[in-house]
């Protein structure tokens, strides 16, 4: 029974090993997937900050283009005019000039400044979006770990109820069959006690030698009806075995003392 319980314990660690080692695998194989969506998700996001820093970059260069087409084309149609009236309009003219370009700058500077904005807007919009997917990855990977975890605790706990039974069983078999060994060997020693009290009476000895073969048969009537696990016992067949024994040294003991005892204390 031992080396039963103890091959029962080796299958349930080697099963407990054995879950263990699926689920670190498991939590590895999640942790790389979630690195990877990430890297996916990082790559995704940088790719488009670039286009969009392209894009920006060629509008900028067409509205500047568009924005010094259009002051050409001003300052050539202030300087034909001019050319025709270069005398009366000269100072008119670079008033004119002048104002263009402020404006002109006045209109780089703005579109700096929204450009800068909408950079700064895309940037804390694509930081914001990054943390919430990290966070949702998180979350998804802290609950999915919780799961598993719950159910591997609540498998090992299952096993561990099922191997608390099995012994509490084994040990009240064990219990149960020590019991009736103590039992029958007191059985045996009280009748061994009785049939050697008083050796010297033939009658009495014949008497008892009777009663214990009766109480032999029946208990050998008895023993008949015994469960097929109590005569597989060890300690069963080291109770039954000495009946026989015991029997010889009755009739040696009668024998002996039959022989022994003066004629004038017979009967």
């Amino acid at each position: 029974m031992p080396l039963q319980n103890r091959s029962l314990l080796t299958a349930a660690e080697s099963k407990l090993a054995e879950a263990r080692n699926q689920y670190n695998q498991m939590v590895e194989n999640k942790q790389l997937e979630m690195s990877k969506h990430l890297k996916e998700i990082s790559q995704r996001n940088d790719q488009a900050i670039n286009e969009i820093k392209r894009k920006y970059e060629l509008e900028k260069k067409e509205i500047v283009n568009m924005e010094r087409d259009k002051a050409d084309k001003a300052i050539a149609e202030i300087e034909g005019r001019c050319d025709q009236k270069l005398a009366e309009c000269q100072e008119e003219t670079r008033q004119r000039l002048m104002h263009v370009q402020e404006e002109h700058t006045k209109l780089v500077t703005h579109m700096q400044q929204e450009h800068d904005k909408r950079q700064l807007c895309l940037q804390a919009e694509h930081s914001e979006q990054l943390k919430r997917t990290q966070l949702q990855a998180e979350n998804e990977l802290r609950e999915k770990i919780m799961f598993m975890r719950n159910d591997h605790e609540a498998q090992i706990k299952a096993l561990r109820c099922e191997l608390e039974d099995e012994c509490r069983k084994l040990e009240e078999e064990l219990h149960l069959q020590k019991s009736k060994e103590e039992r029958q060997r007191a059985l045996l020693q009280l009748q061994w006690k009785v049939m050697s009290d008083k050796p010297n009476e033939d009658q009495e000895v014949n008497s008892k030698q009777d009663y214990s073969i009766s109480s032999i048969k029946r208990r050998s009537s008895f023993g008949g009806k015994r469960s097929q696990h109590e005569i597989e016992s060890p300690y069963f067949e080291e109770t039954e075995a000495p009946v026989p024994k015991l029997l010889k040294k009755v009739e040696n003991v009668k024998a002996g003392n039959a022989g022994g005892i003066p004629k004038h204390h017979r009967k």
